[in-house]
C-alpha cells in the first residue's frame, strides 16, 4: 500500500499490469478482513455505548426545579454545548460505522473489504469527535480554576487533537488526485511515512545486499 501511495503521489502512471500486482499484494486476505471487521464492530460498539452514557450523564448534572426540570445545568456555558455537539456526533459516527459494518457478513470479499474502509472513515471521525467532547466536558468542569482548565485546553485540545487530526488526515487523504495541490502535499506525507514504514528496507541494502551474494557465488566457482 505505501508503494501505491509514493506511486501517485509522484504522478506516475501505472500500467493495468502494475495495479493488478500492487493491488494483489496490498489487498489483504480474506480471514484479515475478517479478523478487521470484528475487531472493528467491537470498538465501534464500544464508542457508541459510551458515548451514549455519557449524553445522558452530562457533566453537571440536570436541574431539578419546577422550572427548569430536566434541563442540563450547564446548558448555557460555550464548552458544554461544545461537548454536546462532539458526543451527539461521535454516537451516531460509530452507530453508521457499526450498520456499515454489517454490510462485511454478507460473506462477499469485495463487499466487506469496501465496509471496512467505509467504517475505518466514520471510527475515526467518531474517535476524534468524542476525544473533543471529552477535552469539553473536563474543561467545564475545572473551568473555575483557570491554570488547570488553561493545561486541560493545551495538552488535550492543542497537542492530541492535533496528532489525532494529522494521523485521521493521514489515512484518508486523496494520494490519487491529480490535483498540483495535493500532489505537492502527499510529497511531504510520503517523506513524512518514509522513514517509519520503509525503515526495514534501504535500496543500498539491497544493493549491497545484492552485491555480497554476487561475491559469495563467485568465490564458491573459484573454488570449485
Amino acid at each position: 500500500r505505501f508503494t501505491i501511495m509514493a506511486l501517485l503521489s509522484a504522478g506516475t502512471t501505472i500500467s493495468d499490469a502494475g495495479i493488478k500486482i500492487l493491488r494483489r499484494r496490498s489487498t489483504p486476505a480474506p480471514k484479515q478482513i475478517k479478523d478487521s471487521v470484528n475487531l472493528l464492530s467491537l470498538v465501534t460498539i464500544l464508542v457508541a455505548t459510551v458515548t451514549f452514557a455519557a449524553g445522558l450523564t452530562v457533566p453537571g448534572g440536570f436541574n431539578s426545579t419546577d422550572k427548569d426540570t430536566g434541563i442540563a445545568t450547564l446548558v448555557h456555558k460555550g464548552m458544554f454545548q461544545i461537548f454536546i455537539i462532539c458526543d451527539t456526533i461521535a454516537m451516531y459516527c460509530s452507530i453508521v460505522g457499526t450498520f456499515i459494518l454489517l454490510w462485511a457478513q454478507l460473506g462477499d470479499y469485495h463487499v466487506a473489504y469496501t465496509a471496512l474502509l467505509f467504517a475505518l472513515l466514520f471510527l475515526g471521525a467518531a474517535l476524534f469527535t468524542a476525544s473533543l467532547a471529552f477535552m469539553s466536558a473536563i474543561y467545564v468542569v475545572v473551568g473555575k480554576v483557570t491554570w488547570l482548565a488553561i493545561v486541560v485546553l493545551i495538552t488535550a485540545g492543542i497537542v492530541f487533537l492535533t496528532i489525532l487530526s494529522t494521523i485521521y488526515i493521514i489515512l484518508i487523504f486523496p494520494y490519487w488526485s491529480s490535483n498540483p495541490v495535493f500532489h505537492y502535499i502527499s510529497h511531504y506525507i510520503i517523506l513524512f511515512l518514509y522513514p517509519y514504514v520503509g525503515w526495514h528496507y534501504r535500496v543500498e541494502d539491497y544493493l549491497n545486499k545484492k552485491e555480497s551474494d554476487r561475491l559469495a557465488e563467485k568465490d564458491k566457482v573459484d573454488n570449485q
